[in-house]
């Protein structure tokens, strides 16, 4: 596996596992195209004298549930996976599988396995803010320790969401702005429910460069926003006229081809593959 130019030999055990896990998958056939991340970690299967660098789409959907600590002081969060499905890109062409539930492997588990491979044969990894382009003197944050926003709205349908929404909208990214607080500038293209007389919004933004010049990345579930793409937005409005997205997570999605989908790898959200059409009806 490699990751940002560093090439790792997954252990003997998690190379086996992943292999077991991609062979006995059940395929699904090809797959149309979608706007889903690809992992940024780089497989190559070798086979028979022959190397094949495959682009997987691993697909993360989590439940999250809150148990008491073993210590008994306090509780922890906990997550089972939801998502059994992998699509992989091979010659131009993306297929879809599903795993088997009792060895499921997924971005999150892909990264533990490489990073466990490095420590285990000695190799110090680039931390990501350092090949990313931030000074090791800043203040920076890790993807792993940080809790998706909105996750008391799991389960709960569109309807409830869209319903909880001051305003809906699909609108473009325009990059974070730092004034007060740190927001991602928005340009307003279609409103489907409530008003605003403004073309431009404001929405909180917890994530990506810092003012002070580090970074805090975000989890899988809430990918930084790109300049480009049309986004579906279900807001609340701040006392301070701002915006946050009203469920978190669950209350954003990007909208491609008139169809929604949701911003990180899962079939298992309230906007998944929902069509603007019947939004706007």
């Amino acid at each position: 596996m490699t990751h940002n130019n560093e090439t790792i030999v997954l252990l003997e055990e998690d190379a086996q596992s992943l292999l077991q896990a991609l062979e006995s998958a059940a395929p699904r056939g090809r797959a149309d195209w979608f706007p889903y991340t690809e992992e940024d970690y780089t497989v190559k299967l070798v086979a028979g004298g022959d190397e094949h660098a495959v682009t997987l789409h691993w697909f993360a959907g989590k439940h999250y549930y809150v148990e008491p600590s073993i210590t008994g002081n306090g509780e922890v969060l906990l997550s089972d996976p939801l998502d059994t499905r992998v699509d992989m890109e091979v010659g131009g062409q993306i297929y879809s599988f599903d795993q088997p539930k009792d060895n499921i492997w997924n971005a999150e588990k892909l990264r533990t396995a490489y990073e466990r491979a490095a420590r285990f044969q000695g190799i110090t990894l680039t931390p990501d803010y350092v090949f990313d382009g931030y000074e090791d003197t800043h203040q920076h944050s890790s993807s792993a320790y940080t809790v998706p926003l909105g996750l008391d709205w799991q389960g709960k349908s569109l309807e409830e969401i869209w319903e909880a929404a001051d305003l809906v909208v699909i609108a473009q990214s325009q990059g974070a702005v730092f004034e007060a607080q740190k927001y991602e500038q928005f340009a307003v293209r279609e409103v489907l429910k409530g008003s605003t007389a403004s073309e431009v919004l404001y929405v909180y933004q917890h994530y990506g460069p810092r003012e002070n010049g580090g970074v805090c990345y975000p989890p899988a579930e809430d990918p930084l926003y790109e300049p480009g793409p049309s986004y579906l937005l279900a807001l609340t409005q701040e006392t301070d006229g701002h915006y946050s997205p009203v469920a978190g997570i669950f209350s954003t999605a990007i909208v491609a081809d008139n169809m929604c989908y949701p911003r990180y790898n899962t079939e298992h959200h309230p906007f998944f593959e929902v069509s603007a059409e019947s939004l706007r009806a």
